[in-house]
């Protein structure tokens, strides 16, 4: 599993000497990267984990007391990115947080499922150019497009953003 938080250190540590207009070229482009990533991170990891867990949020979003009923639009927005933030902010090693990832990684991808093999049906007929190896292609296809809904589109675009953010402030420091 890949571990977030060491990614982005090593990623700050790769991008500290850049500064004036380098670092603002290069951060522009890292957001205009995210920028892109950003409907598929919607269509392949938001969106499913909405609809899957959406009709639970609202049983439990209504079950809630008093003054905290008030906090409910911001209990439903951490109820639908619980599996994104387990996967991609949990501390790796620790034997909670790390069972926590992974049954978060296992649901993001059974909530990703339908829509990458709807894709990959579409496209089917496209790998019997690989003739006797056709099933196998689509299926490894079908799985690197599964790994990529399931965190990949998102771990790509957190590192994006923060290291675009980071270079454009580094570009105003001497």
């Amino acid at each position: 599993m890949l571990d977030l938080p060491a990614a982005i250190r090593h990623a700050l540590a790769g991008i500290r000497a850049y500064r004036g207009a380098e670092a603002r070229i290069k951060g522009v482009a890292r957001l205009s990267v995210a920028a892109g990533l950003t409907p598929l991170v919607w269509y392949f990891d938001v969106q499913p984990t909405q609809q899957w867990i959406g009709p639970l949020s609202g049983d439990v979003l209504a079950a809630l007391p008093g003054v905290l009923a008030l906090c409910a639009p911001l209990f439903g927005i951490l109820i639908h990115l619980l599996p994104t933030l387990f996967e991609t902010v949990l501390p790796r090693g620790v034997i909670f947080a790390d069972a926590l990832t992974y049954a978060a990684t296992v649901f993001d991808a059974t909530t990703d499922w339908p829509r990458v093999h709807t894709i990959m049906l579409a496209r089917q007929a496209g790998f019997a150019a690989f003739g006797l190896l056709a099933g196998s292609a689509w299926w490894l296809a079908t799985a690197i497009l599964l790994a990529f809904a399931t965190i990949g589109f998102e771990i790509i675009w957190v590192l994006c953003v923060v290291t675009g953010f980071m270079l454009i402030f580094q570009s105003f420091q001497k």
